[in-house]
Order: structure tokens, then C-alpha cells, then sequence
């Protein structure tokens, strides 16, 4: 034990820790600057457009929730695990205004620190280090949208990988052992997170056992295997006793799997134009990789290839069978970059015409591009027909002085519309289904919701934003409640003709 303790501390040597802190600046500096430009649902540079994107409202709201004392699933409900509740949690407790860009900042560091060292341990030199993360940030900045789910929780799919990496490669045990029991604790976050995430962390687990055999170490098979079991009994025993202390334990199994499963289950068979896309998009990638494996086959090492040959028919699988948007591609970013690395060393390392010029052309194109796209993209958002948009910001602000000013008792509740308008009115939701209502419903989510909802609006709620073509219009219940009990004030929405209307409410005087 002291042995390997002692291997460790060697690897950490006087250089290395000057490395580290070196690359953790740099990853700080480019994490903190790319939220702040580029993720405009928690840049303090566009707070008017930080309603951008349906699903980091939710977790806004989620945080702000707990942090007023409101239980998941019992008082606030997500068809998500319960870290996405705990990460809205710290970001509420951070900061009122800016929490939620401090933490998302930290977990940008964490994937451009994971990006930046897998470079290095690939044997990437600078120059291709470089055009390894221009690469990296292209992909992420493609499907940032305002999202912080799979963006916030990058790193997750990336530490792993690289650490498992860097073990391999260095042929370090003391590396490669405590990369396995990383492996384990993301693989717990994930699977209690959103369970279709935890594709990589278990492909690392399968390339472990894997390679340990081909290797002929089966001596140290039990050992990996109980690290990576450990390192999974951690963080999903973390859960389970958060939930059980919590009284919300049947409710969390309930949303994480059972639900998410249905809601999965029924956009794999209603959502055929995406499908399709995903589909062509996984067999693309597929080939491609397929084709660099062959095209450098002399330049990646036996393990990278063993890594490849696990994880691809994993990957057609998961791509033909699973896959819903777009944007759970990037969960195999550590894939894309593992690809990429041996054909840039080849690039950078052998003697090829204009080299030099190709690289720097590339860099200046790649580094423009983004300031062009974080120059334009916020005014288009900010005066875009979305729900997200400036004007109708500010006509939420009006409502809110005209709310304060009345000085009612009751609840407010938004109807099918996108969550940011309890944070602009600064309104906690009490009842838990607090958006999109109608979605719950039709995916069969949440079977009672009509009938629960139009008691909770019958007796409870003093404001209501509805949107005007709501389904839920359509049943009689309700509709009667909104005539008898609502009267009608003022069109919040900007939108012309076939655009979204939001209408506000108040519960009529007695």
C-alpha cells in the first residue's frame, strides 16, 4: 500500500504539479469566459434572455425551490434523477443572480481541463492541443442553446475517460486503479441523473474488463472490478440515503426510471423525422471513426484500438435504438475526441507542406466564427419570436409591480409555458407540475393531472398565465373554473397570428 501511495506522489511530481496549475488556470479562464459569452439561460450578460431554454428555467425554478424548502417529486416534480436537483440546489445556494453561471462556469472548467489533459496524454503536442480544443468548444458551443443538463454535467462523460487514459497510456496501476473508482462515482451520478446518460462511464467499465483479459492481468480483474462497483455504491448510496432521510424515495424511483422510461418509450415511437436523423447521424459517426481507425491504424496503440472496437457496436445500438435529440450526441464527445487525436499527432509530428499555415488558418476561422456567433445569437434571442424574448421579459415585469402592488394572498401558476416567469415574478410554485402541463399529460406522465390541477386552480391560485391554445382549455372542468372564478387582464405575449399567447389572470374579487 505505501508502495503504490509512494508511485503516486512520484507521478505528482515538483513538474507536474506546476502543470496542473498551470492547466487549471487556463481551463478556469476559458470556462468562466465561454458561460459568460456563449450560455445565455445564466450569463449575467443577458439576463433578459435567461429564460432561454425550457429545461434550464425548470432547474432554476427546482433550485429556487429547495432552497424555500420544497421536497423533489413530493412538492416540485422533474421526470429527472435527483443529482439534477441537488445541482439546481447549489446553484440557487451560490448566488440569487449569478449562481447558477458560477456553477455552470466550474463545470465548463472541469470538461475544458478534462479536454485540454486528454490532449496531452494522447501525445498531442501544442499546436495540436490547440486545434484539439477549438474542436472540442465548436462541438459544445453547437448544442450549448441554453441548456445546462448535458452541458453542466460534460465533464461527467470526459474525467473518466481521460484518467483511464492517462492510466493506460502511462501504464500506471496506481493511475489507472483510482480512474476505475472515478469511473464508478460518475457512473452513480449519471445513472441517478438521467439513466440514458451512463453510456460512456459503463463503456469505460466493459473496455477495463476487456483489455485486463487481453493483457492476460485477470489477477487484477477483481480488484478493477470491486474499485468500479465502489466508486458506483458511493454516489448512488448517497441517493439512496438523501431520499429515504427525505421521505421521497418511492416518489424518486418513481420519476427517475419509471417515468422517464415511459416518457423515453413514447418519443422513440412518436418523434420518426428526429429518430431518422439520430439514426443517419450514429451510422455517420460510426464510419467515419471506423475509416480514421483504418486510415492510422499504425499510429493508434493496441488499446485505443481495443477502446474502439468495445465501444462502437455499443454505440450503432445505442444511436439506432435510443437516441431521441440531437443533443445526447454530445455524451460521445470523448469518443469524437479519442478519434481525432492519433490523425492530429500524425498531422503535427510529420513534416507536411503549409502545415503550419493550415493550422493557423484554422485557429483564426474557428476563433472569429465564435466571437461572430456570441456577437449575434443574443440579439437575435432578445428579439426573437420565443418565449425567451426581451419583450416579453419586460411585459413579466409589469406584472409583477402590478401583483406586488394589489398585495393578494394566493398561489400563481404558469400553464404550458416555459418556467422562467416564476423567476421573473420571483413566485415560488406550490403546486408540482408548475410547466407544461399538457406534456405531462399526453405522455402519459402523469395520468390524474386534469383532474388535480382544476381543484388546486379552484381553491388555491390568485394569478394564472395561461397559454391561449393550452389543451387543457379543452377540458370542460376547467374551463368552467377559469369563466367562473378568473377574470381576464391583459395579453403578456408580443407574438403575431399563429405565434404563442400567454393571457394573465386574477381571481375575481368576492
Amino acid at each position: 500500500m505505501l508502495q503504490k501511495i509512494n508511485e503516486l506522489l512520484d507521478y505528482f511530481s515538483e513538474n507536474n504539479k506546476r502543470y496542473y496549475i498551470s492547466l487549471s488556470l487556463v481551463a478556469l479562464a476559458l470556462g468562466f469566459l465561454t458561460t459568460l459569452f456563449f450560455c445565455y439561460s445564466v450569463s449575467p450578460l443577458y439576463l433578459e434572455s435567461n429564460g432561454f431554454g425550457e429545461v434550464s428555467s425548470t432547474i432554476k425554478v427546482l433550485g429556487y425551490g429547495m432552497k424555500n424548502g420544497l421536497k423533489p417529486y413530493i412538492d416540485l416534480a422533474e421526470n429527472s434523477g435527483p443529482y439534477l436537483f441537488y445541482y439546481a440546489l447549489i446553484g440557487a445556494w451560490m448566488h440569487k443572480s449569478i449562481g447558477f453561471y458560477l456553477l455552470q462556469s466550474i463545470c465548463t472548467s472541469i470538461a475544458i481541463f478534462s479536454v485540454l489533459d486528454l490532449g496531452k496524454n494522447l501525445g498531442l503536442r501544442r499546436r495540436s492541443i490547440g486545434l484539439f480544443t477549438f474542436f472540442f468548444l465548436l462541438i459544445y458551443l453547437i448544442n450549448f442553446e441554453g441548456t445546462i443538463v448535458s452541458d453542466s454535467f460534460m465533464w461527467a462523460y470526459l474525467l473518466p475517460v481521460n484518467f483511464v487514459v492517462k492510466g493506460v497510456m502511462s501504464k500506471n496501476d496506481v493511475i489507472l486503479s483510482r480512474a476505475i473508482f472515478l469511473d464508478g462515482l460518475v457512473f452513480g451520478i449519471l445513472l441517478f441523473t438521467r439513466p440514458i446518460d451512463i453510456f460512456i462511464s459503463a463503456s469505460v467499465g466493459l473496455f477495463i474488463i476487456v483489455y485486463t483479459v487481453i493483457n492476460k492481468c485477470k489477477i487484477k480483474l477483481p480488484k478493477y472490478i470491486l474499485l468500479g462497483l465502489s466508486g458506483a455504491v458511493v454516489t448512488s448510496g448517497f441517493v439512496m440515503l438523501l431520499t429515504l432521510t427525505g421521505g421521497y424515495f418511492n416518489e424518486m424511483i418513481d420519476y427517475t426510471f419509471v417515468k422517464n422510461f415511459g416518457y423515453t418509450g413514447r418519443m422513440l415511437a412518436n418523434n420518426d423525422s428526429m429518430k431518422l436523423l439520430c439514426v443517419m447521424m450514429s451510422l455517420e459517426t460510426s464510419f467515419a471513426i471506423v475509416g480514421l481507425l483504418m486510415s492510422f491504424r499504425n499510429d493508434y496503440p493496441k488499446e485505443l484500438k481495443i477502446f474502439m472496437m468495445v465501444v462502437l457496436p455499443l454505440y450503432l445500438a445505442y444511436g439506432c435504438v435510443f437516441f431521441i435529440h440531437i443533443t445526447h450526441f454530445k455524451v460521445f464527445l470523448p469518443l469524437y475526441l479519442l478519434a481525432l487525436g492519433f490523425p492530429l499527432r500524425y498531422f503535427d509530428i510529420n513534416e507536411i507542406k503549409y502545415k503550419r499555415f493550415i493550422q493557423y488558418v484554422i485557429a483564426i476561422v474557428t476563433f472569429f466564427g465564435l466571437i461572430i456567433y456570441a456577437m449575434f445569437l443574443p440579439s437575435a434571442i432578445l428579439n426573437s419570436t420565443s418565449e425567451s424574448g426581451a419583450k416579453s421579459h419586460l411585459k413579466l415585469v409589469d406584472v409583477k409591480e402590478y401583483m406586488d402592488s394589489k398585495k393578494k394572498d394566493g398561489d400563481y401558476l404558469a400553464i404550458d409555458t416555459v418556467p422562467n416567469s416564476y423567476s421573473v415574478l420571483e413566485r415560488v410554485p406550490n403546486f408540482k407540475i408548475f410547466t407544461k402541463q399538457t406534456e405531462w399529460k399526453e405522455k402519459g406522465l402523469y395520468d390524474d393531472l386534469y383532474d388535480e390541477l382544476n381543484n388546486y386552480v379552484k381553491d388555491n391560485v390568485t394569478y394564472l398565465i395561461i397559454k391561449e391554445d393550452s389543451l387543457i382549455i379543452d377540458y370542460e372542468p376547467f374551463l368552467i373554473t377559469l369563466r367562473s372564478k378568473f377574470e381576464y387582464k391583459k395579453e403578456l405575449s408580443y407574438f403575431n397570428g399563429d405565434k404563442e399567447i400567454w393571457s394573465f389572470y386574477e381571481r375575481k374579487s368576492l
